[in-house]
């Protein structure tokens, strides 16, 4: 078994595999800007809202306990908001 797997890493390394050759000519000298942002946002035609939910949470000191976590609202043409998920931010206080 020793035999086979010593033979298929010297056959990989001898075509090649794992080079530090780069292919194609590289990245682009000047990189274009896109629409995505870093903070969440709803698709064209939806209005944003954000809101608070109640939940247990992990907070940053390792402590296990209700935290404000924020959730991303979308609004439909239609006026039915449909909830996106978390956006990442929580409060680890009391809920309100």
């Amino acid at each position: 078994m020793r035999v086979i797997a010593w033979t298929l890493m010297a056959v990989g390394l001898s075509v090649g595999c794992g080079s530090a050759e780069l292919e194609g000519d590289g990245p682009p000298d000047e990189i274009q800007s896109t629409e995505q942002g870093v903070f969440p946002s709803c698709p064209p035609g939806y209005s944003t809202a954000f809101g608070y939910e109640c939940e247990m949470y992990v907070c940053t000191n390792n402590t296990y306990g209700w935290g404000n976590v924020q959730y991303l609202y979308c609004t439909d043409g239609n006026g039915v908001p449909h909830n996106w998920g978390p956006t990442g931010v929580v409060y680890c206080t009391e809920c309100y």
